[in-house]
C-alpha cells in the first residue's frame, strides 16, 4: 500500500508540474534577469535610461518570481495530496510514507523513472512533431531551449562570456593569423550548404558547427564547459527537406550572430540594408572571432588552419568583407533561375507553417540571423527590390524570381566573387581542381569525402513565371555562367 500511494504522489508531481507550467515560467524569469542584465550592460544607455528600464524590468520580475514561487508551493501540495488524503483515511501511515520516500534506494528508483519519462517525452515529441526538424530549433528539449532563452535574451551576455574566453585563453589565439579565409554565400537554396560539407572535408580548413551552440561567440568556453556532457548524435535530414544528413558535429552557418549582434540598425522590419566599404571596427572583432574559432580546431601558428563560413546574408555585404580581408575568397554558387525560385518558394511555404506551429522555432532562426523564409522572411535591400516586392508577394513564384534577378545583379558586380555552376558542379565534381582554384594542397581523402555528399542536380523547366521576369534573369544567368567554375573548369576553357 506505501508503494501505491507514493507512485500516486510522483504521478501527482508529474501531472502538476506539466500542468502549472513550472518550466515555462522559469524560462520567463531567466529571460527577464538576462535582460535585466543587459540593460545594465549596454553602454549605449545612459544611467538614467538604465535605471528606468532595470525599474520596469525589476517589478516584472519579481511578478514573475511571485508566480514561479506559487507554482512550486501548488505542486508541492498536489505531491502531498495523495499521502494525506491515504493518512486521513487510515490507509496508510504518513510516517512510514515519508520514511519511504527518504530510503536511498526508492530516491535512486525515483530519479531513474523520472529520467526514463522525460528521455520517452523527448523522442516522442521529436518524431512526431511535423515541425521537429534539424537545424530550426525545433527539436531542442526543454533544458536545451532554456540555455538558448538565457544566451540570446541579451547581447551583453555573449559579449561578456566573449570578454571572459578572451582573459581566459587569449593566448591560444594571439599569435593565430587569418589569411585567405574562404566566404561561401548566395542566396539560400543555391548550394551554399553543400559547398561548405564539402569544403569543411579538407584538413585545412576549419568551420563553425552546432556544437557551438548557443555560445557561437565563446567557442573555447563553451567547449570547456560543455564537454562533460557532448554525446555523438545520430545524423538526421535537415528542415530543408533535401536529404542532407546533420549531426551536432556538422558545419552549420552561424556567423550572422555576430553582424546582428554589432549591427542591429541594418535589420529594418521590412528589409536588410546592404553593408558598404569600412564598416568600423568590424574587421578586427570578426577577425579576432575567426582566431578563436581556429584555435577550437586545433590551430597554432606552427600548424595554421584557414577559416571557412556558409552565410547567406553575407551576398549584402560583399563590399564590406573584400575591403576587411583583401585575401578573401569568395564562393558564390548560381543556379538556374527557374529551378531556384521554385526551391525558395517551396521552402518559405514549409517555414510559413513552421512558424505558425511552433513559436520557439520562430524564435531560434530569428535569435540567429536566419531571415531568409517564412514569418520572418526579410529581403536584402538590393537595387530594384523595393519595386519587386511592391509587386509580387512572396507566395508566388514572381517574387523569388525577382529576388533571384537583383541578387545576382548586384554579384555580378564585385570582382572577388568566384562564381559556381551549381547544376555543372554537381554533374561533374573536380574537387581537387576546386581546391587548387582555392589554393588548398590536394587531399585524396577530402576529395573522397566530399564526392559522397553530391548527387547530380538539373535545372528543370517552371511554369507560371512572368514572361519578362524570366528572360532578363536567364540572360544574366547566361551571362554569369561564361566565367563560372563547372566542376572546377570555367566554361569555355
Amino acid at each position: 500500500m506505501i508503494t501505491l500511494f507514493y507512485s500516486l504522489c510522483f504521478a501527482a508531481f508529474c501531472l502538476s508540474f506539466g500542468l502549472l507550467r513550472v518550466k515555462d515560467r522559469v524560462y520567463r524569469l531567466l529571460k527577464l534577469f538576462g535582460e535585466s542584465y543587459g540593460k545594465v550592460s549596454d553602454s549605449s544607455l545612459s544611467d538614467e535610461e538604465k535605471e528606468l528600464a532595470v525599474r520596469a524590468l525589476a517589478v516584472t520580475s519579481l511578478k514573475q518570481l511571485g508566480a514561479v514561487a506559487a507554482a512550486v508551493a501548488l505542486v508541492g501540495i498536489a505531491t502531498a495530496a495523495p499521502g494525506y488524503l491515504g493518512s486521513l483515511l487510515g490507509l496508510i501511515d504518513a510516517s512510514a510514507l515519508i520514511a519511504f520516500s527518504l530510503d536511498p534506494v526508492v530516491i535512486l528508483v525515483t530519479l531513474v523513472v523520472g529520467f526514463l519519462i522525460v528521455w520517452i517525452a523527448r523522442r516522442t515529441g521529436r518524431t512526431e512533431s511535423a515541425a521537429a526538424r534539424a537545424g530550426t530549433g525545433a527539436r531542442y528539449g526543454p533544458l536545451d531551449r532554456m540555455l538558448h532563452n538565457l544566451a540570446f535574451s541579451s547581447p551583453a551576455i555573449q559579449r561578456t562570456l566573449c570578454d571572459l574566453e578572451g582573459t581566459l585563453y587569449g593566448k591560444r589565439w594571439s599569435d593565430l593569423e587569418v589569411k585567405e579565409p574562404i566566404f561561401i554565400t548566395a542566396l539560400p537554396r543555391a548550394g551554399t550548404s553543400l559547398l561548405l560539407r564539402v569544403l569543411s572535408k579538407h584538413p585545412g580548413l576549419a568551420a563553425h558547427s552546432y556544437r557551438e551552440m548557443p555560445f557561437i561567440r565563446s567557442p573555447l568556453l563553451w567547449s570547456r564547459l560543455s564537454s562533460g556532457f557532448q554525446v555523438k548524435t545520430n545524423p538526421i535530414e535537415r528542415d530543408h527537406g533535401d536529404g542532407l544528413q546533420l549531426d551536432a558535429d556538422s558545419p552549420e552557418a552561424f556567423e550572422e550572430i555576430l553582424w546582428l549582434q554589432e549591427f542591429p540598425g541594418h535589420y529594418g522590419e521590412k528589409q536588410i540594408e546592404l553593408w558598404q566599404h569600412g564598416e568600423p571596427g568590424f574587421a578586427d572583432t570578426l577577425a579576432d572571432h575567426m582566431r578563436r574559432l581556429l584555435a577550437l580546431r586545433g590551430a597554432t601558428a606552427d600548424k595554421p588552419l584557414r577559416y571557412v563560413s556558409k552565410n547567406n546574408a553575407n551576398v549584402a555585404r560583399l563590399p564590406a568583407l573584400c575591403a576587411a580581408f583583401p585575401d578573401a575568397r569568395i564562393l558564390v554558387p548560381i543556379r538556374a533561375p527557374g529551378s531556384h525560385a521554385l526551391s525558395m518558394l517551396r521552402q518559405h511555404q514549409g517555414f510559413m507553417k513552421m512558424h505558425a506551429m511552433d513559436s520557439f522555432a520562430r524564435q531560434y532562426m530569428g535569435d540567429i540571423g536566419h531571415f531568409e523564409f517564412g514569418a520572418l522572411h526579410k529581403p536584402m535591400a538590393f537595387p530594384g527590390m523595393e519595386a519587386i516586392a511592391e509587386s509580387y508577394e512572396p507566395g508566388g513564384i514572381n517574387y523569388w524570381v525577382g529576388y533571384w534577378l537583383c541578387c545576382y545583379r548586384f554579384l555580378q558586380g564585385q570582382p572577388q566573387a568566384t562564381f559556381i555552376q551549381f547544376e555543372g558542379f554537381t554533374q561533374n565534381p573536380q574537387l581537387d581542381e576546386l581546391f587548387a582554384e582555392l589554393n588548398l594542397p590536394a587531399d585524396e581523402a577530402a576529395v573522397t569525402a566530399g564526392l559522397n555528399l553530391i548527387r547530380p542536380q538539373e535545372a528543370k523547366p517552371v511554369e507560371g513565371i512572368d514572361a519578362t521576369l524570366l528572360k532578363d534573369a536567364e540572360a544574366l544567368y547566361r551571362s554569369i555562367c561564361r566565367g563560372a567554375l563547372r566542376g572546377a573548369l570555367r566554361e569555355g576553357e
